[in-house]
């Protein structure tokens, strides 16, 4: 019996050191991943700066795994490796994060996988090292006045590492492109993969169409009466604007990669990409393609990609040219 009570008093210490290094680490987390620690760490206001060179594997999971294993393995220590009550224990450290989880509106998939983990872990390591017949009769596990007051106390911290801790922000300071006041990133480099389409398909792809609305504005060319207007990438709109308070839409010439457009002696010149095409206006109805000067401009890989994308690969400049991303 007294070797019994030295076994149990070790694995105690054993399990409290453990469940404390466990909680340590994941304070040691919040420290470098995120900007705050949790609460009441974050009413200190320090922003913490984060470990630019080491990927979070986690994706922000490894708190709910650690706080779960942690206080579950305090729980084991507490209740002196009971199976019972150490369990039970566990269970409402795990159900207390699943309802901040699910009722704080910050519900992940990710953090309720890791802290069922973490919260498996402890029930297995209760379960294989502790003591006392596994039975329904509740009568039989009812907690002292002591262990009440250990289980209330562990409860209570449980949830307040459960409660008001900081945002995840997956995002790696270098690789984020704009801040808001308080010093989360708003936007951030993505990375896709690049759309080409061939050279045959661009030298094929000039094209007169109906008139369409304009969603954006490049530049602005007025030519007997005619507003030639470049919506950037897309082609250039024409507008008979011989009566300006009443302006009429003739139609759309869908020209890929048209940022610039240059007309003289009813020549419309526009860049396509790396070609010039020159298309002739001489009937407004009927505008066609009459010239074109191959591979004249820089390739330029990023023409129609926001600043924000970043393509992965080899851009390969004999497919095509890129049109976009995916």
């Amino acid at each position: 019996m007294e070797l019994n009570r030295q076994r149990i008093s070790r694995m105690q210490r054993l399990y409290l050191l453990c469940g404390v290094a466990v909680f340590c680490s994941a304070l040691a987390y919040y420290f470098f991943w995120r900007f705050h620690l949790p609460w009441p760490g974050y009413l200190l206001e320090t922003n913490n700066e984060r470990l630019l060179a080491i990927h979070d594997l986690s994706r922000g999971s490894y708190p709910s795994f650690a706080f779960a294993l942690s206080f579950g393995m305090m729980a084991i220590a507490i209740f002196r490796l009971h199976r019972v009550k150490a369990s039970a224990a566990i269970f409402t450290i795990w159900s207390i994060g699943l309802l901040h989880e699910v009722t704080l509106g910050t519900y992940s998939s990710l953090d309720v996988f890791a802290g069922s983990c973490g919260a498996l872990i402890a029930l297995g390591l209760a379960l294989h090292t502790g003591h006392g017949v596994i039975s329904f009769d509740l009568s039989k596990h009812r907690y002292n006045r002591t262990e009440k007051w250990k289980f209330s106390a562990l409860v209570i911290a449980s949830a307040t590492m459960a409660t008001a801790t900081s945002a995840y922000d997956p995002v790696n300071r270098s690789d984020c492109l704009e801040y808001d006041e308080n010093d989360i990133c708003v936007s951030q480099v993505t990375y896709a993969r690049p759309v080409y389409i061939t050279y045959t398909e661009l030298r094929n792809a000039v094209r007169m169409s109906g008139p369409r609305e304009l969603e954006s504005v490049s530049r602005i060319y007025l030519y007997n009466s005619m507003l030639f207007i470049n919506e950037r990438n897309k082609g250039i709109h024409i507008i008979d604007n011989r009566f300006p308070a009443t302006p009429e839409r003739i139609g759309f010439i869908e020209i890929p990669g048209n940022t610039e457009i240059s007309i003289r002696d009813d020549n419309l010149y526009a860049d396509s990409y790396v070609d010039l095409v020159t298309l002739d206006l001489s009937n407004i109805e009927n505008i066609t393609e009459i010239a074109r000067q191959e591979s004249i401009f820089p390739y330029n890989s990023r023409q129609n990609i926001p600043g924000n994308i970043r393509l992965s690969g080899t851009i390969d400049s004999s497919i095509g040219v890129i049109v976009g991303y995916q």
